[in-house]
């Protein structure tokens, strides 16, 4: 990548004059260790911003370009509201059945209770009705034959009225017979619907546990597919790193390596030798950066005329 340097980078680039220590004053060797520093934070900075221009490249394969897998997978409150979602509908069909059914059962008996109790305030109404007409017409035929005060009609009106009590009293607790026995028969149908809306509840509680595990089971599987891909390009990668067309030995990219190792030694061709091959061994920051690449640089400089 080329590096277009200010004046300051370019003077000191320039820096070609080779002398020896017995050659430099104290203020020429300063002046040389600042330079040399100043070099040495040049080649820094440059080191870093190629690494900054690859960064955001963690989830891709250098080489092959093959991009790793991320597992996006469901927080455990997540799966729990997926079962209880997936679950609700079919739950609250059953129980909704179950209601409906009881409902009109109970509904009808209601009714019938209802009924009853009507026909019961009619029949004793009929019956006030029938007796008294009965009584006034036994008064009307005693008045006429003169024997209204007589305990003869007198008891004929009594016999009335208990014969009417009797039959109002055979027709009431006839009609509240009827109606315990449809009151006890709510009752246990509001038994039976609760207790089968328990067991619903249970069954239902059941079901949401066994969908979580299955969930729970799908989303390790998940997990383990995305594991096992990774682990594939991983070793594809690392392949293609050995055979020499991918990374660099240590797992940068080639590319990267060659433009840090190119940004290096567009310095050190300014110095001396001497001097360039003591800037390489002497410096950390190259050993870090360029990996690998470090004892062929250091070898080159070495081994240059």
């Amino acid at each position: 990548m080329p590096c277009h340097l200010c004046p300051e980078k370019r003077r000191f680039m320039n820096y070609t004059i080779a002398l020896s220590a017995a050659d430099l004053t104290e203020a020429d060797k300063k002046k040389k260790e600042a330079e040399m520093a100043k070099i040495a934070a040049n080649i820094k900075e440059e080191l870093e911003a190629i690494d900054g221009n690859y960064s955001g490249t963690e989830n891709q394969a250098s080489g092959l370009g093959l991009k790793k897998l991320e597992a996006n997978s469901l927080s455990d409150e997540a799966i729990k509201k997926l079962a209880e979602d997936s679950l609700l509908p079919q739950y609250l069909k059953n129980t909704n059945k179950l209601e409906s059914s009881a409902d009109n059962s109970i509904s009808t008996m209601e009714n019938k209770k209802n009924s009853l109790l009507e026909n019961l305030k009619e029949q004793t109404k009929l019956l006030d009705d029938f007796y008294e007409a009965r009584k006034k017409e036994a008064e009307k035929q005693a008045l006429k034959r003169g024997l209204a005060r007589s305990s003869i009609i007198m008891g004929k009106i009594e016999g009335f009225d208990r014969e009417k009590i009797d039959r109002q009293s055979g027709l009431s607790d006839k009609t509240a017979k009827s109606v315990i026995d449809l009151d006890a028969g709510i009752e246990k149908l509001q038994k039976e619907l609760k207790s089968a809306l328990d067991s619903y509840e249970l069954e239902h509680a059941a079901d949401i546990s066994k969908k979580i595990t299955e969930l729970e089971k799908q989303r390790e599987k998940e997990i383990q597919e995305v594991i096992k891909y990774n682990n594939t390009v991983q070793e594809k990668e690392v392949k293609y790193q050995e055979s020499g067309k991918g990374a660099s030995g240590d797992g940068d990219p080639v590319l990267k390596k060659e433009e840090k190792l190119a940004a290096v030694k567009k310095y050190l061709d300014t110095l001396p030798k001497a001097d360039a091959t003591e800037f390489i061994k002497n410096n950390d920051v190259l050993k870090e950066h360029l990996g690998t690449y470090y004892n062929y640089l250091l070898t080159e400089y070495n081994n240059k005329k």
